[in-house]
């Protein structure tokens, strides 16, 4: 009348197999789970046996019981943890991976852009070391800055000293030889073939005095200060040349009286840096000149349109005869930038360019004394 899982187990156990049963059917089996085994007595004959059935409900329930309980317990804490340790992980990972992806570009790139994502927030150990980053990169663009004016300044001085020799000694005799063509039209009876070869020559010597003349840029004391009618004179020379690029022409002094800088310096630079525009702006373009002053000084800006300047080339912009490359093959500046570029610094002040496609700006800042 037992249960036929008793008689399962009396039968397994009755036969001469393993002196012990057990039977767990599994986690989704519905069956009970069964254990046997039989009792001897002292001279091994058999008294009987001892059979275990364990509910499979009861066994279900409680497992059931225990894992809604460790959801229970478990769930909201993962919930809670997961997001937060997300977080947290972000915050000590990314700032890891920039500061790994910035140390690979260090050599390839200017060191401010290399920093340019490093934001060193914090004063925990990661800030630190994206702040000693930072001042890492301060220091190599420092370092790089000087190497390069140093570099610069003896190529620069080397130039400047055979240049000036050689414009002093160039000066004189090229005055005699213009003075002497001018006189040959003015007094004498020159035929047509001879007045266009004078005509050739003059033009060509006009050239190597303005070549000439872009060298001799020391400053002189008894310089006069520059005057509103220095700018208007530079306006005047000017504008025949924007006029045959068919080129408008912006021109705006903010002057009410002159500024206590040596007037020829000044002229000098502006002007070669209104040639260089013109030589650059392409036909029916726009050339710009603004002249202001402000609480650092006298801010010159001369822009124009046309192709800009790339970044590489910048680093050569303001040496003797260099030149960059443009869509349409290269493009020489002479001497003209780098004169702008040592008279700016001889009056204390700064020249910069600024090029993006479709124009080009350079910015000359020039401290002024006192009258």
């Amino acid at each position: 009348q037992l249960p036929s899982q008793f008689g399962t187990v009396i039968a397994h156990l009755g036969g001469a197999g393993d002196p012990f049963f057990f039977d767990f059917p599994g986690l989704l089996a519905s069956r009970d789970v069964t254990a046997g085994m039989p009792v001897n007595s002292d001279d091994g004959s058999r008294l009987g046996y001892v059979v275990l059935v364990y509910d499979a409900n009861t066994f279900y329930d409680r497992v059931r019981s225990t894992l809604l309980k460790l959801a229970v317990a478990t769930v909201p804490a993962l919930i809670l943890l997961i997001p937060l340790g997300w977080v947290w992980g972000d915050r000590m990972a990314k700032p890891l991976l920039r500061l790994t992806a910035a140390m690979g570009r260090i050599g390839k790139e200017h060191p401010e852009k290399v920093g340019a994502g490093i934001t060193a927030q914090g004063n925990d150990e990661i800030g630190q070391l994206e702040q000693q980053f930072r001042a890492m990169l301060a220091e190599l663009a420092q370092k790089q800055a000087l190497e390069r004016e140093v570099v610069v300044s003896e190529r620069l001085a080397a130039v400047g000293q055979v240049a000036a020799g050689i414009a002093h000694e160039i000066n004189n005799p090229l005055g005699g030889m213009l003075n002497a063509i001018d006189t040959l039209n003015t007094h004498g009876e020159p035929d047509a073939q001879t007045r266009k070869t004078l005509g050739l020559l003059e033009r060509g010597l006009a050239q190597i005095r303005a070549t000439v003349g872009a060298l001799l840029f020391e400053a002189r004391l008894d310089s006069p200060a520059m005057s509103l009618s220095d700018w208007q004179d530079l306006k005047l020379l000017i504008a025949p040349q924007i006029q045959a690029k068919q080129a408008a022409f912006h021109w705006e002094i903010e002057l009410d009286e002159a500024v206590a800088l040596p007037a020829h310096l000044v002229r000098q630079l502006v002007l070669n840096l209104l040639l260089n525009a013109v030589k650059a702006v392409e036909v029916g373009g726009r050339v710009d000149c603004l002249v202001a002053i402000n609480g650092l000084g006298l801010q010159i800006s001369v822009s124009n349109t046309g192709q800009h300047i790339s970044g590489v080339a910048m680093e050569h912009l303001f040496e003797p005869f260099g030149s960059v490359a443009i869509a349409e093959g290269r493009r020489s500046y002479s001497l003209g930038l780098w004169v702008s570029y040592q008279i700016a610094t001889q009056l204390g002040g700064t020249i910069s360019v600024d090029s993006a496609p479709g124009r080009t700006c350079f910015a000359v800042l020039l401290p002024v004394t006192s009258p």
